[in-house]
């Protein structure tokens, strides 16, 4: 399987979408700025188009854009995986050892179903979140009493100009996080503007933690922020019995999630394998040991690489001081700095669920800039054709910038050659480490459990001994040990001298410059 490398393709779209853009608010402009609120049928079509081309440019910032040559990167080409061999008839957790959510899993089988070749299907998911995202961010904007131009330029900003740096290529569970905490953001803030709140909105409350703690159990930062404040309001006002009709409607709506998942995983036996794989072994996996100045190290690291965001918390909290909304917008995004450095790592990527908290203070700051420049009637209105077509430019410059964030994908090209031309579509082959596109690149699977090994089986001892011991009971035709001899050398140290346990296997091996590769010989076999 090859993905595309058509240039002119991708320029084409990233540059349509904008085309389509421009058209539709030159055809349908809103006459003012003015307002506080965004209505009528205008402003709705008006709406529908921003969102529609801000996820389509968001959207080439994804590896599995249609017209993106590049690679998935390592967690995605894992998922990936687990999608095509979940199609195939292979059970998460398992047949496949992975230590994410089970939601993320349907997802990918999901997008495998509607368009396998390529991925796409994957993409058009990614395309619709992040459109379902801009929405809910709307939504969010507005409760500040923000101006749309306000409105569309915090949501430019905090998925164009903060969302390029964290994407890292898409397809990450906390990317498919970002509606849910959005929501939640829209939720909580409404009630705590009114004080009042909608039953529905607790359903979809307990539906939403529910997804994100079968996603990813550190993203639900937002009901671990908010929760405690809104239950403290309830009982300071003595609102015993809104305490209790929110419990129950909050569990009925987690149940609406969990028991579906709960049924799907005992049907099919690997109810025991996700309870391991998942809660188990995400305990240890977050178990790192950080000094006090290493964690604000990399607290301020995530700060810098969304600073205008950050940036913006910290002025509205100085410019607007009693904005009590401000105020509890800022202790969510502090709750979520620290659930992203709780693993101590530092992968961008992590920072992606930040981007719901950037939209208030974005807005309240936009406001205050334009009234600063224009006085109480604005004079111009921020969401004009060119003003949306500029921001957008950044966004696609971004992208492009993106693209050139490579590591060394052309090196790849003679392993797979090499996988196509020695083995068959239907052999055993394993890639050592945790390149897993070599899989899709090359159409090939293997019968290991342990798909990928690093960094599982590096940090627990059970895992790594779990592998060998499977390694020798199913031993794989073909081995692959990928990249320059020094990524090699670093992946045989972390596997504890995975050369010398092929050897002894009855593998020899020819190193190439690019990669190593192991076969197995007539006369090898397992003795395990």
């Amino acid at each position: 399987m090859r993905f595309y490398d058509n240039n002119l393709f991708y320029a084409a779209l990233c540059f349509g979408s904008l085309l389509l853009q421009f058209v539709w608010i030159r055809l349908f402009p809103l006459r003012s700025s003015a307002d506080s609120g965004i209505s009528g049928k205008s402003a709705r079509r008006t709406q529908l188009v921003f969102c529609v081309c801000i996820a389509l440019s968001v959207s080439t910032l994804f590896r599995l854009f249609p017209g993106n040559h590049r690679l998935p990167t390592e967690d995605s080409s894992v998922f990936l995986y687990i999608g095509q061999q979940m199609k195939a008839g292979k059970v998460p957790y398992l047949d496949l050892f992975d230590h994410k959510g089970p939601v993320l899993y349907f997802i990918e089988y999901l997008g495998v179903l509607i368009a396998e070749k390529n991925f796409t299907g994957v993409w058009i998911l990614e395309v619709l979140n992040i459109l379902a995202t801009a929405a809910l961010m709307l939504k969010l904007g507005q409760t500040a009493g923000g101006k749309r131009s306000s409105v569309f330029l915090s949501i430019l900003v905090a998925l164009g100009a903060c969302g390029w740096k964290v994407w890292q290529g898409g397809n990450f569970t906390e990317e498919y996080a970002l509606p849910w905490i959005t929501l939640a953001a829209v939720i909580f803030t409404g009630f705590f503007q009114s004080g009042q709140y909608r039953r529905r909105e607790i359903l979809l409350l307990g539906a939403g933690f529910s997804i994100l703690f079968l996603l990813r159990a550190n993203m639900i930062s937002a009901w671990a922020a908010w929760m405690p404040i809104v239950l403290i309001i309830l009982i300071r006002e003595r609102r015993y019995r809104d305490i209790l009709d929110c419990l129950l409607r909050f569990l009925g709506g987690a149940a609406f999630v969990v028991i579906p998942v709960l049924l799907v995983a005992g049907l099919n036996g690997f109810l025991g394998a996700l309870w391991r794989d998942y809660i188990l072994f995400n305990l240890t996996y977050t178990e790192t040991a950080l000094s006090a100045s290493e964690h604000l190290q990399l607290l301020l690291t995530f700060c810098r690489v969304l600073w205008p965001g950050t940036a913006a918390i910290v002025l509205t909290l100085l410019l607007r001081p009693r904005n009590r909304i401000l105020w509890l917008n800022a202790f969510f995004f502090a709750v979520s700095l620290y659930s992203v450095s709780m693993s101590g790592r530092g992968y961008y990527h992590y920072a992606i669920v930040l981007l719901p908290a950037f939209i208030l203070p974005l807005t309240v700051l936009f406001d205050i800039t334009d009234g600063l420049m224009n006085g109480k009637e604005p004079r111009a209105d921020l969401t004009r054709p060119g003003v949306i077509v500029l921001t957008s430019l950044l966004i696609l410059a971004g992208a492009f910038l993106y693209r050139g964030f490579s590591s060394g994908e052309q090196l790849q090209d003679s392993a797979v050659l090499y996988i196509g031309e020695h083995s068959e579509k239907n052999d055993d082959i394993l890639v050592l480490g945790n390149s897993c596109w070599y899989y899709l690149e090359a159409d090939r699977k293997t019968e290991n459990r342990y798909f990928y090994q690093l960094p599982p089986a590096e940090i627990s001892g059970t895992i790594y001994n779990d592998f060998i011991r499977e390694l020798g009971a199913k031993p794989s035709r073909l081995v692959l040990l990928p990249g320059q001899q020094e990524q090699r050398e670093a992946i045989d140290i972390a596997l504890r001298d995975i050369r010398g346990v092929l050897f002894s296997l009855g593998y020899r091996n020819e190193i190439f410059e690019e990669f190593e590769v192991f076969v197995l010989t007539d006369g090898g076999k397992a003795d395990f």
